[in-house]
């Protein structure tokens, strides 16, 4: 890049492109690793960079570093490259590489206004109204590979994993190479289970073959590399309508021979290669974005598919008018008698939301609305997330409770959904918040940190109720505050009770003026909250006596 083009954008135009691309993800190592190679490129040094410099200065070793005893520089410089490589696929107007053996990069732009890619304003990261409604609204994952199904009066299954699917996008799980390692195997094997527990899916052998079938196709293909030392992998989602590559993640570890015990690596792994097809294909996330933007063969079938997009966002974004706007999509669909399984647990988990104060009920008797869709759905409750979520949510809040019916309804779903962690999160909210399975909740509050990003605060409202009940710790006082979120009457309330708990005045204010925003500052109007949501009595009581 000759020296008058490379002022045509700055470091500060090429840090925003990169990282508003999403490619970096929310990698603390990888987005230090790129300012600081930006930092060299734009400086005015012409001093080499050493490996030894990049792992004092960007990931905090000592001078005691050894290349050949540490990779942490070579992991971070393969998994960038690969990131970068992802970009300028994507990017027509500005091109970043880092040459192999080179720790320079190389910037090649057009004019800065053709740069920047655009904010993407649909997708604001803002807490959920409801603390236990997980970050996905309880939509479009299951734990076994289901159809698209119908609703009238009887459910009605198409074949699927073999044929293409006419009414839900196609998936592939392919290898980017033609390797056939053990390793690769096991990859390939784990990727394929991860996949299939997304019921708005239709696992397939080869997507092109679906090219006519009047649905979006995806190709979710993972490439791996593996040494004496260490292994490192991409795994990427590709579009078939433009051959595009919409999303990204990497992934990296020891090799199993440098773990004592090897089932600890491969069980590492595991959660490893779970977490990013998690991350990928989660509910309402970039491929269930990108499937709601193409153009579909079947209208009716696109909008049922998009209903549960609608009313995702309308969580994300905390928006009553795209609530009640989705509400109304999923209500027509039911009517109609068109709507999918998972449509119906989305829809009576509405319901039920309206039951708890969470949203305002959309005409009378929210939670009757809401038994009469699960009676429809009957036994097949746990074919689904959604539907699931909502037998939950049901059995904790009706007029009849029993907590061991509640506790049965739990285990069931734990037991069917090992590594899904939209159902996993549920089960170890209500068996925390409502039962006071404590120890439960906690075991599987753990798992379920493995299984999904870390930028949900949802995972850490367990932790936070935990906090406040068990002996005082640093550990506790972190969760706490993990959880903090300015929109979410339970989270003030739990940050509220630990900062008292810990003597932390700044907290104890700023959570108290949030409280006094929601109408909960006083001790009536605080109980009657708490008594409303059914928390276990002990919680209950260290709420209220934190006022």
């Amino acid at each position: 890049m000759s020296e008058n083009n490379q002022y045509k954008i700055t470091k500060f135009d090429i840090l925003n492109a990169i990282v508003l691309s999403g490619v970096l993800g929310s990698s603390k190592n990888q987005i230090a690793l790129f300012k600081f190679l930006l930092e060299h490129k734009f400086g005015s040094s012409d001093v080499n960079i050493k490996t030894k410099d990049i792992a004092i200065e960007v990931f905090g070793r000592d001078d005691s570093f050894s290349a050949k005893h540490d990779s942490i520089v070579r992991v971070e410089m393969f998994r960038l490259r690969a990131n970068l490589d992802i970009f300028n696929q994507q990017s027509d107007d500005l091109k970043v590489t880092l040459p192999k053996s080179s720790y320079k990069l190389d910037v090649k732009s057009l004019p800065l206004a053709n740069v920047l890619p655009p904010t993407d304003k649909g997708h604001i990261d803002k807490p959920n109204r409801n603390p236990f409604y997980t970050a996905g609204f309880a939509v479009l994952t299951a734990a076994v590979i289901l159809s698209a199904t119908t609703f009238n009066g009887v459910f009605k299954s198409e074949p699927k994993g073999a044929e293409c699917s006419k009414m839900i996008p196609n998936l592939e799980v392919a290898q980017s190479a033609d390797n056939k390692s053990e390793l690769d195997e096991y990859v390939h094997q784990v990727i394929s289970g991860a996949a299939s527990q997304f019921t708005q899916f239709n696992l397939v052998q080869d997507v092109k073959s679906c090219a006519s079938s009047g649905v979006p196709g995806y190709k979710l293909q993972y490439a791996l590399l593996q040494s004496e030392a260490d292994f490192q992998g991409s795994l990427s989602v590709i579009s078939q309508q433009n051959a595009k590559v919409i999303g990204v993640d990497n992934f990296f570890g020891v090799s199993m021979s440098d773990v004592s015990d090897p089932s600890l690596g491969r069980e590492d792994l595991y959660f490893t290669i779970v977490k990013i097809t998690n991350d990928l294909l989660k509910p309402a996330g970039v491929v269930h974005r990108n499937a709601v933007s193409q153009t579909w063969k079947d209208e009716v079938l696109f909008e049922d598919y998009s209903c549960i997009i609608k009313m995702h966002v309308s969580f994300v974004l905390d928006s009553d008018d795209d609530y009640y706007e989705a509400l109304e999509c999923l209500d027509g669909a039911y009517k109609n008698g068109t709507t999918s399984l998972d449509n119906l647990g989305a829809l009576a988990a509405s319901y039920l939301e309206q039951a708890q104060g969470n949203r305002g009920a959309n005409g009378d008797e929210p939670l009757l609305r809401a038994k009469a869709i699960l009676d429809d759905i009957g036994d097949l409750w746990l074919q689904s997330t959604e539907s699931t979520t909502a037998k939950i949510m049901y059995d904790a809040i009706r007029d009849d409770y029993n907590e061991q019916r509640l506790r049965k309804t739990l285990l069931r779903a734990a037991e069917s959904y090992t590594s899904n962690p939209v159902v996993m999160l549920e089960v170890s909210r209500y068996s925390g918040f409502i039962i006071g399975d404590w120890d439960l909740a906690i075991t599987l509050n753990h798992k379920v940190r493995r299984l999904i990003s870390d930028k949900d605060n949802s995972v850490y409202l367990v932790d936070a109720a935990y906090a406040v009940l068990e002996e005082k710790s640093p550990e506790a006082w972190a969760n706490c505050v993990k959880v903090y979120s300015e929109y979410s009457k339970v989270s003030n309330l739990l940050v509220h009770a630990c900062a008292v708990k810990y003597e932390k005045t700044v907290w104890e204010a700023r959570t108290a003026e949030n409280l006094m925003k929601f109408n909960l500052l006083q001790l009536t109007e605080r109980r009657a909250f708490i008594e409303s949501m059914g928390f276990e009595p002990l919680l209950s009581e260290a709420l209220l006596a934190a006022s």
